[in-house]
């Protein structure tokens, strides 16, 4: 029987980061992974825009 392969549960939120007012985090959760997280980072002109194109696309929104 071949191997079936399973997806894991990872989302992606976006958040302002706390210490700088102009900068976006994009956070990666891996549920699966006792709740390990990534994270990108969007700074300078229309970061909050881009952050928020990222995370949907990313979470297979787009």
């Amino acid at each position: 029987m071949p191997a079936t392969k399973t997806k894991t549960k990872i989302q992606y939120q976006v958040a302002q980061s706390q210490g700088a007012m102009d900068e976006w985090r994009v956070e990666r959760i891996d549920y699966e992974s006792e709740g390990e997280v990534s994270v990108a980072i969007f700074s300078g002109p229309k970061a909050k825009e881009r952050a928020n194109e990222y995370a949907p696309f990313k979470n297979g929104q787009r």
